[in-house]
C-alpha cells in the first residue's frame, strides 16, 4: 500500500495563541483514564493521501495532502459523537483544499508539496472543509502530556504533526508504534499530519489513537516524546455547537477574545 506523508517544517508565528493560557483548572473535570472518541471504527478513509480504489486517475497512489487529510478525519470524528451522524468529506473537498490552501495544481507532480499545518489552520478559521468550518485553534505544546489528554477530552481530538520514522510506513493498521523494537529502522523520512482521536493510561505510559492513512495507529508515550514536534486543539462549530457547548474548564470568551484580536 502506498501512504504519502506531506507535513511540511514547522512554521512559527508569535501571535499563534498557546493552549495552556485559556485552561482554568478549577473548573477541569475529572479526566477518564481512557478516551475514545473512535468508537471502535477502523477505517475511516485515507481522503487521497494514499493509494486507494476510490481515487482519482491522476493520484492513483495518493497525494501528499496530510494536512488536509487529517483536517477531514476530525471532522468526521467530532460529527460522528456530537450529533451521532458521521460526516465525511469528499474526495473532491479535500482536492480542493490541497488546491487553495497547499497550493497544489491538478496535473503539476511538481506542485505536489504537502502543506504548513499552521498555513491550513488560518485559511480552514477563514474558510471551509467541505462545508465545515474551524471556529479556534490554539497550539499544545507536545511535551506536556497531561496537556495532550485534556485536549484530546475536551475537543474531541487534535491535530498533530509528527517526524516520520521509516518503519511507520510499513506499520500494521492498528498496530502500536514503539521505536523500542529492536531492528527497526527509526530514521526520519519526512513529515506528516495525523488527527489524534483518543488516548488511554496504561502502566506503561500514555497509548496515544491516531488516524493516518485512513487507519488507526497507536503511539506509544515514548514515539509520542520521540517524533511528535506540533500539536493544535481545534474548536470546530461541528463539537462546540452541539448540546455539550464550550467545554468545561476551558475561558472560552477569553480564547474567543483573541481569537478575534488576531482577526
Amino acid at each position: 500500500m502506498t501512504r504519502q506523508l506531506g507535513r511540511k517544517a514547522i512554521k512559527t508565528d508569535s501571535r499563534t495563541l498557546m493552549l495552556r493560557k485559556y485552561v482554568d483548572h478549577q473548573a477541569l473535570p475529572d479526566l477518564p483514564v481512557n478516551i475514545d472518541w473512535t468508537q471502535g471504527q477502523t477505517d475511516w478513509g485515507m481522503m487521497l493521501n494514499g493509494a486507494a480504489p476510490e481515487n482519482p486517475s491522476y493520484c492513483r497512489d495518493g497525494l501528499g495532502c496530510c494536512t488536509i487529510a487529517a483536517a477531514a478525519h476530525g471532522i468526521q470524528v467530532w460529527s460522528k459523537n456530537a450529533i451521532k451522524l458521521e460526516l465525511t468529506p469528499t474526495n473532491a473537498d479535500v482536492l480542493a483544499a490541497y488546491i487553495d490552501w497547499d497550493g497544489y495544481r491538478v496535473g503539476d507532480p511538481s506542485t505536489d508539496n504537502g502543506g504548513i499545518m499552521l498555513d491550513v489552520l488560518n485559511k480552514w478559521r477563514k474558510s471551509n472543509l467541505g462545508g465545515h468550518g474551524l471556529t479556534a485553534f490554539a497550539a499544545v505544546d507536545p511535551p506536556l502530556l497531561y496537556h495532550v489528554r485534556l485536549s484530546i477530552f475536551l475537543f474531541g481530538g487534535m491535530y498533530v504533526g509528527l517526524k516520520v520514522p521509516a518503519f511507520m510506513l510499513d506499520a500494521e493498521p492498528g498496530s502500536i508504534l514503539d521505536d523500542t523494537v529492536p531492528g527497526l529502522d527509526c530514521r526520519v523520512v519526512g513529515g506528516h499530519a495525523v488527527f489524534a482521536a483518543g488516548v488511554m493510561l496504561t502502566p506503561k505510559g500514555l497509548r496515544i489513537a491516531i488516524i493516518s492513512w485512513g487507519s488507526i495507529y497507536w503511539m506509544t508515550e515514548r514515539f509520542w516524546l520521540n517524533y511528535v514536534d506540533e500539536a493544535y486543539a481545534l474548536l470546530s462549530p461541528n463539537w462546540i455547537n452541539s448540546d455539550t457547548g464550550a467545554p468545561n474548564g476551558l475561558k472560552y470568551e477569553e480564547l474567543m477574545s483573541d481569537m478575534q484580536a488576531i482577526r
